[in-house]
Parts: structure tokens; sequence; C-alpha cells
């Protein structure tokens, strides 16, 4: 714990750093140790985010929704990294849908899914984007809006991965006032 606090406290020191996030499965492997000393030392040290990564609702047992709950309870935000989007591992909306309703009800903000990254010997695992869109799109109306994980895709040397949404606007025409109208 004193490690951790020495850290946070150094990284709060640095002038350009705004806010914390911390990626961890530890809510879900060990969950015994998110303690409410943690959670309160964790607390301290805001804005700061953590970012668990539950990738099938089995994952967020008794103990792991404590664990979540236990920081949220505390203060400390917590969203879901989770959902591999797997080519037939974990893909569909099925699927994607039961990881984050889950973990929307043990205190997970949101969720987001993301396409795996490039890696050799794996491109026959990576989901295609648009299969990624159409997933988003079957969950819209079925779920709560805050349940609906976020897809995101590479952009590989553009600094991270990128949001991906559908193609709700069906047209676009300018006026001669050049106002812009909508149709939706």
């Amino acid at each position: 714990m004193r490690g951790w606090n020495e850290l946070l406290k150094a990284l709060r020191e640095i002038p350009h750093v705004e806010m914390i996030r911390i990626g961890t499965r530890m809510p879900v492997c060990l969950p015994m140790r998110v303690t409410d000393e943690l959670a309160v030392m964790l607390r301290r040290y805001a804005p700061l985010f953590v970012i668990t990564h539950f990738n099938h609702p089995k994952e967020i047992t008794a103990e792991a929704r404590a664990a979540c709950e236990r920081l949220v309870d505390h203060g400390v935000p917590v969203e879901n990294q989770g959902g591999v989007d797997a080519e037939g591992e974990f893909d569909g909306a099925d699927h994607q849908g039961a990881v984050a309703r889950v973990a929307s009800r043990c205190g997970c903000g949101r969720t987001t899914c993301n396409q795996m990254d490039v890696a050799e010997g794996c491109e026959h695992l990576r989901t295609p984007i648009d299969e990624g869109v159409k997933i988003l799109e079957q969950l819209r109306g079925h779920t709560s809006g805050l349940a609906v994980p976020h897809p995101r895709g590479g952009s590989a040397g553009r600094g991270g991965k990128v949001t991906l949404q559908p193609q709700y606007v069906v047209e676009r025409r300018c006026e001669r006032d050049r106002a812009a109208e909508l149709s939706w």
C-alpha cells in the first residue's frame, strides 16, 4: 500500500497530469485486495479512475462485484474495458451486452469494447470494425444506453483507440443561408 501511495503522490505532483487512470484486473483476479483502506487511499488522489477488465459475465463474481462497489462507495469511479472482441470467441451482441449489463450493476460506469490491436500471427482473431459497429446497433434499444458498450478500434500511429459509432445521419443538405439541415 505504501508503494502505491508514494507513486500516486509523485504523479499528482506533476503539473500536466490531470487525471490518473489505473487499468487493472484486480477486481477480477484478486478482489480481496480491494480493501476499504485501498479505496480511501485512491480517492485521495482524485481525479483518479479505476479501469477494470471483465471479459465475460461469469468473471463478475460476488467478490468481484463487492470490490467494484467498495471503490464506488468510496468515491472512486470504476469503468470496464472489457468484452474481448475476438472473432468467434466473445463476439456478438448477446455476449457484449451481457458483460456491459452485469458490469453496470456493480457500479462500472461505462464499458468499452476494444478491437484487438494488430499482432503478428493473431490477425485471424480480429473482429472487423464493421462487426463491432453492428454489435452496437443491435444493443441500442435493448438495454439502457448507460449499459451499451462503446466499441473502440485501433488508430495505429494516431495516439490510441477511437470510439466507433454507427452512421445515424441519413442525409445532409446545405441551404442558401449555409445552415446545415440534418435528417435523422
